[in-house]
């Protein structure tokens, strides 16, 4: 195999580490490179860039869909995706807002 071919196996796999919520680092050494290398492809080559930030979204989105599945048999779970998501609209600022809150959870 040529350099350029191990490069490219080698950038897939740290896209692959970083799709299962690995970081940056650690997905460099499990894929046979130091993070100076890591770092020096990333900013040399725009395109594994994009591809690294599109795994790490890739995550962040299973992440999401898994919370929001949860959310669905555990209100309290829904209840902090909303103050999460929507600060200003859904964190108790009051003694009436938390009681609200508490009744949202029992009638769910």
């Amino acid at each position: 195999m040529d350099t350029d071919s191990k490069r490219e196996e080698t950038k897939i796999k740290i896209c692959d580490f970083l799709k299962q919520g690995m970081f940056k680092k650690d997905a460099s050494k499990m894929s046979g490179i130091s993070e100076d290398t890591y770092l020096r492809w990333y900013k040399e080559d725009t395109d594994f860039a994009d591809r690294v930030e599109a795994s790490i979204l890739e995550y962040k989105q299973s992440l999401i869909i898994n919370l929001t599945q949860a959310s669905i048999t555990n209100p309290r779970i829904a209840l902090e995706i909303l103050r999460t998501r929507w600060a200003k609209e859904w964190e108790p600022s009051n003694l009436r807002e938390a009681e609200r809150a508490e009744r949202l959870l029992t009638w769910v």
